[in-house]
């Protein structure tokens, strides 16, 4: 099939300058977590969140991920888990009961971004820590 499209302008997207930016959530998927150094077995599930930043014009969108606590791992680590699952829903302006994962695409948040160079995917914005809402 001829398609007749001329990709010749796509421009490789960049980072956006260090900061407060807000971001809006446009996607949700609850993984299956793999097995890791620190998680041998690969038990539990995690939320992958897809951001997109407000107001800055050619920039990766930022992906952030939520273990979820899950019977098999120590108290600590599931209070740590569930804290910073409450501080983000906390700064899209929800209660601390997430039913379904769909109930956060198109929430809005703040956070204060960074910049780091990873040997995997190049220079790319990270979240150093979520906003409350004001």
């Amino acid at each position: 099939m001829y398609i007749g499209l001329d990709v010749n302008d796509a421009v490789e997207p960049g980072t956006a300058t260090p900061g407060e930016y807000g971001l809006i959530i446009c996607n949700v998927i609850v993984k299956d977590r793999n097995a890791t150094e620190k998680n041998p077995s690969g038990v539990g599930q995690m939320l992958r969140v897809d951001l997109t930043i407000v107001g800055a014009d050619n920039v990766k969108g930022l992906v952030e991920h939520f273990m979820l606590p899950h019977d098999d791992f120590e108290k600590s680590t599931n209070d740590f888990f569930a804290l910073n699952l409450k501080r983000f829903l906390e700064a899209c302006g929800m209660e601390s009961v997430l039913n379904d994962s769909d109930d956060l695409v198109g929430k809005n948040c703040s956070a204060i971004l960074t910049e780091t160079d990873d040997a995997k995917y190049g220079m790319q914005n990270t979240i150093q820590r979520f906003l409350a809402k004001k």
